[in-house]
């Protein structure tokens, strides 16, 4: 199964708003548009520049990703949720993995476990409390909930509806980076170790 994989990505001016107090504007800035060209490089690597899509209300984000070869959604809804619905609307009945843009440790074997897990798969994160990565098989939907307890949401919408869930737990995706301390954690001080494609 070759999912398209759909990478969601706010304007580069407004990402990682939990990380102003340890970097500048221009820096929480270069680190967005770094984190999104990671994302995009492993998508394309891993499936192809033709079955992936970037949802974005950003007509600057969806240029990055028309360079590449990667086609652009522009986002009319106002929050990741709804943003992902309207994905979906556009790639259904295909299969859809859901790549956030903030995985810095993430690389393309990751992205092949996710297609390789079998049924609905939820890939949390290090606390097992949040989705870093979500693939919904071909033909199904269910209601996107990230956020705040997402991973449980997801898991709980996909057994109402019948569904086979798969939890994978990968170093690459369970990293992601929202915070100071998954700043410092990382070691992310100006040039982000990124995964190796494999």
């Amino acid at each position: 199964m070759t999912p398209v994989c759909v990478i969601p990505v706010r304007p580069f001016d407004e990402g990682k708003s939990r990380l102003a107090g340890v970097l500048s504007p221009a820096e929480r800035r270069a680190l967005c548009v770094r984190l999104f060209d990671h994302a995009l490089d492993i998508a394309v690597a891993a499936f192809g520049a033709d079955t992936c899509l970037v949802v974005s209300r950003s007509a600057e984000v969806r240029a990055r990703a028309g360079a590449r070869g990667v086609a652009g959604l522009a986002e009319r809804g106002g929050d990741l949720n709804t943003a992902l619905e309207e994905a979906a609307d556009a790639v259904s009945p295909r299969a859809m993995l859901v790549l956030p843009a903030d995985l810095p440790l993430a690389g393309v074997a990751d992205l092949h476990a996710l297609c390789a897990a079998g049924g609905l798969v939820v890939a949390p994160d290090v606390h097992g409390e949040g989705t870093n990565a979500l693939l919904l098989p071909e033909g199904v939907r269910i209601r996107f909930a990230f956020g705040p307890g997402s991973r449980r949401a997801h898991v709980a919408a996909a057994r109402a509806a019948g569904l086979t869930v798969t939890l994978l737990r990968r170093e690459g995706l369970a990293r992601d980076l929202d915070t100071p301390a998954d700043l410092a954690r990382l070691g992310l001080s100006g040039v982000l170790p990124l995964a190796r494609r494999a």
